[in-house]
Formats: C-alpha cells, structure tokens, sequence
C-alpha cells in the first residue's frame, strides 16, 4: 500500500510539475493590400476629351505643357498617388488649379482620369513618339 501511495504521490507531482504547453498561437494571415496608384510617369501623352484629342507632356521637373481645344497650356503640377494636380500659368491669370483622380494604367500604359471639378472623364494613352 506504501508503494502504491509513494507512487501516486509521484505521479500527481509529476503532473504537477509539467509546465502546460502554450496554446498555438494563430497564424497571421497576410491581407493583401491593394498597391498603391503608381505616379503619373513623365513622359508625352495623347488624351481624349470628347471630340478633341490633343498632347501633354509630363517632366520630371515638375512642369507640363498641353493643347486643348482653347489653346495651349502650360504650368506646374504635383501628384500623390492617382491624383495629379495641374496648375497653369498664363498672361498674368490665375488659372486655377484642376486635380484629376487615375484609374489603373493598362498594359499598353493607357488609363482614364476624372477631373475633380466637374467630373468629366478623358481618356490617356502614351503618345507614340
């Protein structure tokens, strides 16, 4: 009986003693984000705005350069993200500034932008040189 106390004792010390194993700690799970929108690369471009098409030229130094259907135009521009924003130069004027929000570019680098001011939609592609 000593024995079969001895090892009871034992054994419930034994148990005792053994730490708990920790509980799995749940994997995380990567959530994909979506990438952010690229910056409008500079670059010569061709938009279409209604009936007219005409060319812009974006530059790595901040400036741009357009024809429209009301002439030429030429200022700066900032972007973040999808967003461009063109401020216009000329004759002493305050133009004004128009941001415009860019869809995804294709795989030909075309894509469309929606101007902030009055929801006009223009369609872009890269000029051919």
């Amino acid at each position: 009986m000593r024995k079969l106390i001895a090892f009871a004792a034992i054994a419930a010390l034994t148990a005792c003693s053994q730490a708990e194993a920790p509980e799995a700690e749940p994997e995380e799970v990567a959530v994909a984000e979506p990438a952010p929108a690229a910056e409008h690369a500079a670059g010569k471009y061709e938009y279409t705005d209604g009936d007219f098409t005409g060319p812009y030229e974006i530059r790595a130094d901040g400036t741009y350069t357009s024809a429209g259907p009301e002439g030429d135009a030429s200022g700066t521009y900032t972007q973040e993200g999808a967003r461009t924003c063109f401020d216009p130069e000329g004759d002493g004027e305050n133009l004004g500034e128009e941001c415009w929000t860019r869809s995804a570019a294709a795989a030909d680098g075309s894509f469309t932008a929606v101007s902030e001011t009055d929801g006009r939609t223009v369609s872009v592609r890269v000029a051919s040189e």
